[in-house]
């Protein structure tokens, strides 16, 4: 599994994704629907899109497309949290928010 983050065009508009596939194959895909010129600025090893997302969560413009600074960007670089420890949490939060659910749907 590869996360990737596309530009599009000379916009700050970036989509955050994963891929099983190769990421030059998904690129193509994309551009199909997609006006601007797409180009690949970062492709990380392992499935960080839900950390990525919910990192820039407030960044959001629509479904995995963000609007990210220069200064997001230098992190998404720079900093790769560790892929074994991420998706572990990642599924922790996602068990405890269905426990917290079930909990309260019973009381």
């Amino acid at each position: 599994m590869k996360t990737y983050v596309i530009k599009s065009g000379n916009s700050d508009y970036y989509k955050i994704g994963k891929t099983s596939r190769t990421v030059p194959s998904r690129l193509k895909e994309l551009q199909t629907g997609n006006p601007h010129p797409l180009k690949v600025v970062k492709v990380l090893s392992g499935d960080l899109e839900g950390y990525y997302h919910d990192k820039f969560s407030h960044k959001r413009v629509s479904g995995e497309w963000f609007k990210l600074s220069r200064r997001d960007l230098k992190q998404i670089r720079e900093i790769q949290p560790n892929t074994s420890i991420t998706n572990k949490l990642f599924k922790l939060s996602f068990w405890l928010g269905v426990a917290y659910l079930i909990i309260k749907l019973t009381f």
